[in-house]
């Protein structure tokens, strides 16, 4: 074969790849050749340059390895790329099993991280899709970001200093009934100035925005605008939409917009479907007379852009005096919803107004990190298949380091198979990613007012996370293997010989060092995933004072369907007569806000010659304490003589009779104009977590109120009722949009939203955590095990039992799982207190979920080690002895 042939294949093998079986064939050959030239010379006592030297002699191409270097350096870098790429995705076909292994490990952690920053990017993190978003400020009435709530006077006073805002814009959000039609459903909106979408520099995906003349007298100009999602899911996207018809709360207007997809509205933590401008507020109701005219009417949230050169604190400053002058104006109702006026505050409002996702920035932080601790898990498992792998490749790249290629060609090559397992593991760990994003919007809490809802979709954001992320692992499991394989003595590798390392050095291995990183890792997660479960059981087990699993709620507001009172009191008679009837149902009654709910309703307490008292407040219907198993402490329930033309009667729960009467009876005692007829036990329906609240009921009689809850009360609630009570509802009204079908337990469980996201996930990533520790720790011990095969022969020779085979390796996995087990116990004793918050009932040191825990580990560890420790023992001695 001419020397130009044979030097063109010899690039292909040490270049790079092979084109096909043939050209692979040959370069195994000359491999083979190469190898047992130099392996007689280093018999022979040469040294290895000089034993490399003669060998490419004996094969006459002393000149290769010079021509070879030649033409590599004289190739293109993306070229030489290229071929790395080739030759890289040969080895990873080559070996599916080991690709397919650490490219799913590889998913699961790079997927977790992926789902858990796209909640955090959306919730937390990502400003308002606006223009300028950095100049948008939110008025709040303290360092904690509560907002305040301001009137309508007041928003259009603050629109006249133009020297420190260019714009302010006034909202409130609020559900509103839809109909096309034909279907009518429950939707979330905006009641928005009609400068909302100006100021902001949005964009509009369809149509236009408001109009200034839109936005001067009420009730003229019945105009909405719908978000891009509520224009693809209700309209199919149908461009001629523009100019339609639709009907919100039962008034009709003309779409005249579509919002872009990006923007959702200004309050983070919820999705907005409609926009209509502030004129509109008496059409889309609740009716409130003079809402914007009465100075003492508070409703508006308020978001400003400040002014060119203008900081937060200058512009605070100017606006504290229209505040003030305004809060001297108003009536002490007024100044309980501004706050104090002379301590007005600007905050950052780049992200919107934020109070709503405040509960989720402790849980959703402490998911990021506890992700990012299953990432570097499942680095640490990749990186040592890829020392396992690059130790199985001795040989190979021996080979290439004795006809002389760089330390550097022999990382570079590595890290370039390392870079495509990274991107594989990436592309499939979005798939992860999507599937978890769907858990987690599973955990949404349902309530009785504005639902919480999030976008989980992935985005640019999310896949530019994905990718950075993928090439930093690539970089983190394929620097350290690549190093190590690069420093392979091609001497003893070319004859076959393992390396002999002394019991230290394999304890102290980078190997082993890896496997006790990630059992101390994952006892970190799984420690915080016990705290979590542990505390999540004592908020289920809190005694909520009645009975929330036997009672079915349905909600629906009928003065977002065109109601009178009139008609909405019939419609409640005739419902509650109805569902009353259905098989199963012992009792029937209406409230306001049910029990866990987050909808607020306080008002005054006005004791006859003392100052007025804040309490909770909710309307009821006869026989609402029998439905929901709350017992009275005294007195009596409502009754149907309880009427608007009745003297007004009230209930009280024992922490409020016991702070306004104390040693009293609270029965018989004035109130608010009224009597009080009875008092209920306390009970936790104001939350689990928060002191027994005042609560006052009063008759839904002589308090009508439209959004009403209907509870039903059942000895077995199941499906099969749910539907019943919905067919009922419909029968009476189909256009009637019936939400929060549910039991009270469920509506309980929603009220637990961040603490159900965060044990459930916490218990998710930690068994991850657990199973890719517990492989790690298996492969480790198995690949110890061949290592030492030959050694397994000689003790197997010279006497020794399988016994103590067994013995032998099941001490070296369990030295390295103790080992993990100590660091990872300070750690965790360090780490939880960071979740102290979250936490009820359950010390973040917890002595019992510390141990339990650590024992859960210990026991996993032991089948791991076992396993390879009894291949250990069935060894065959003389086979052992011929291994190498």
């Amino acid at each position: 074969m001419e020397m130009r042939q044979l030097r063109g294949w010899l690039v292909r093998l040490f270049g790079l790849f092979s084109r096909n079986r043939r050209e692979r064939e040959f370069a195994e050959e000359l491999e083979s050749h190469l190898a047992f030239h130099i392996e007689d010379n280093l018999r022979a006592g040469m040294s290895p340059e000089e034993a490399r030297r003669l060998a490419l002699i004996k094969l006459g191409g002393v000149t290769w390895t010079q021509e070879l270097h030649r033409e590599q350096r004289g190739l293109p870098m993306l070229e030489t790329l290229w071929q790395d790429l080739r030759f890289g995705a040969r080895m990873l076909r080559k070996n599916p099993g080991f690709s397919l292994i650490a490219i799913l490990t590889l998913a699961l952690g790079v997927g977790a991280n992926t789902a858990i920053f796209t909640l955090l990017d959306k919730v937390l993190i990502r400003p308002l899709p606006v223009e300028q978003p950095q100049q948008l400020v939110t008025f709040v009435q303290d360092a904690s970001g509560a907002p305040a709530i301001f009137s309508y006077p007041l928003y259009a006073e603050l629109l006249n200093h133009e020297e420190v805002l260019s714009g302010v814009v006034a909202y409130w959000q609020t559900p509103f009934s839809l109909s096309d039609g034909n279907a009518t459903e429950r939707v979330t909106g905006q009641i928005v100035s009609g400068n909302y979408f100006a100021v902001l520099g949005v964009r509009p995906a369809l149509g236009r925005f408001f109009l200034p003349e839109e936005d001067r007298t009420p009730g003229t100009h019945p105009v909405v605008v719908i978000s891009h999602a509520l224009w693809r899911q209700r309209f199919g996207a149908d461009p001629a939409v523009i100019g339609k018809t639709i009907s919100l709360n039962a008034y009709r207007y003309t779409l005249i917009g579509v919002a872009p997809a990006e923007f959702t509205g200004t309050m983070r933590g919820t999705v907005n479907d409609v926009y209509v401008p502030i004129m509109m507020q008496a059409q889309t109701g609740p009716r409130r007379e003079g809402v914007l005219e009465n100075r003492n009417n508070n409703w508006l949230l308020l978001l400003g852009r400040l002014g060119a050169n203008v900081s937060r604190e200058q512009a605070q400053a100017v606006l504290a005096t229209p505040v003030a002058d305004a809060e001297r104006n108003f009536s002490g109702k007024a100044r309980d919803s501004v706050g104090d006026p002379n301590k007005v505050l600007l905050m950052d409002g780049s992200r919107g107004h934020t109070d709503r996702v405040k509960d989720l920035s402790l849980p959703l932080q402490l998911l990021m990190g506890v992700v990012g601790f299953v990432l570097l898990i499942a680095c640490a498992n990749v990186a040592n298949l890829l020392l396992a792998r690059a130790s199985a490749r001795r040989k190979e790249i021996a080979v290439r380091l004795a006809i002389g290629a760089s330390r550097w060609r022999i990382v570079r090559q590595l890290l370039t198979e390392s870079a495509l397992l990274a991107a594989l593991g990436g592309g499939a760990g979005l798939l992860v990613a999507y599937w978890l994003t769907r858990v987690l919007l599973g955990f949404q809490q349902q309530t009785n007012a504005v639902p919480r809802s999030f976008d989980g979709s992935l985005d640019g954001r999310a896949l530019a996370f994905t990718l950075g992320v993928s090439l930093l692992t690539g970089i983190v499991f394929g620097v350290a293997p690549a190093l190590q394989a690069s420093k392979t003595d091609f001497g003893s590798s070319l004859k076959e010989e393992l390396p002999r390392l002394s019991i230290g050095a394999r304890r102290l291995s980078l190997r082993n060092l890896l496997v006790i990183a990630q059992v101390a890792l994952s006892l970190v997660v799984l420690i915080g995933a016990g705290l979590c479960v542990k505390s999540l059981r004592a908020l289920q087990s809190v005694d909520t004072g009645f009975e929330p699993a036997k009672v079915v709620t349905a909600s629906f507001d009928l003065s977002r369907s065109g109601y009178s009172e009139a008609q909405g009191r019939q419609f409640v008679a005739q419902l509650s007569e109805r569902v009353a009837a259905l098989p199963g149902v012992e009792s029937v009654s209406f409230a306001r806000i049910p029990a866990f709910s987050d909808i607020p309703w306080i008002g005054p307490a006005i004791l006859e010659g003392a100052r007025p008292q804040p309490v909770n407040r909710n309307a009821i219907n006869p026989n609402y304490f029998q439905t929901l198993g709350l017992p009275l402490a005294q007195g009596r329930e409502f009754t149907a003589q309880d009427t608007a033309d009745a003297p007004r009667v009230f209930i009280v729960n024992e922490a409020m009779a016991r702070r306004f009467w104390p040693g009293q009876e609270a029965v018989g005692q004035r109130l608010n104009g009224g009597v009080i007829v009875g008092v209920v036990r306390n009970s936790k329906e104001k939350g689990l977590t928060a002191d027994t609240r005042l609560m006052l009921y009063e008759p839904l009689a002589q308090n009508y109120m439209p959004d009403l809850t209907l509870h039903v009360r059942t000895a077995t609630p199941s499906n099969t009722l749910l539907a019943a009570v919905r067919q009922t509802v419909q029968a009476l009204d189909a256009q009637l949009p019936v939400y929060n079908l549910q039991t009270l337990e469920q509506q309980k469980d929603g009220s637990l939203y961040s603490e159900r996201l965060a044990a459930a996930l916490l218990t998710l990533f930690g068994l991850l955590a657990l199973a890719l520790a517990a492989i790690g720790l298996y492969g480790v011990l198995s690949y110890a095990v061949t290592e030492r095969t030959h050694e397994m022969g000689i003790r197997l020779a010279l006497g020794a039992q399988p016994r103590d085979l067994l013995w032998l390796v099941i001490k070296q996995g369990m030295w390295l799982t103790l080992t993990g087990l100590g660091l990872g116990v300070a750690a965790a004793f360090a780490l939880t207190r960071l979740i102290e918050r979250l936490l009820f009932g359950v010390s973040a040191t917890d002595p019992l979920t510390f141990v339990l825990i650590s024992l859960l580990l210990t026991l996993v560890a032991l089948p791991a080690c076992w396993m390879p420790a009894r291949r250990a023992t069935m060894v065959n001695p003389l086979v052992a002895l011929r291994y190498e």
